[in-house]
């Protein structure tokens, strides 16, 4: 995560009620959970940010996209 700054925020999406919690990439460096809402407890691993990970590789596609839509041909 060393071009993701400590201020940006990230959603943990629980896995028991697809709640979304938000917190900043320095609270999740400091934690190794997080209590959802519902009373689940998720576990922060590699696994819990790969919906971040899957909205970040679309927004990165889309941009693509448009640039290439906007080269000169």
């Amino acid at each position: 995560m060393n071009d993701v700054s400590d201020g940006e925020t990230l959603e943990i999406i629980c896995p028991a009620c697809e709640t979304a919690t938000s917190k900043t990439v320095a609270w999740l460096k400091k934690h190794d959970r997080i209590k959802c809402r519902c009373g689940a407890v998720v576990p922060l691993t590699p696994h819990t940010f790969d919906h971040e990970i899957a909205k970040t590789s679309r927004a990165v596609d889309t941009l693509r996209r448009a640039i290439d839509k906007a080269a000169p041909h």
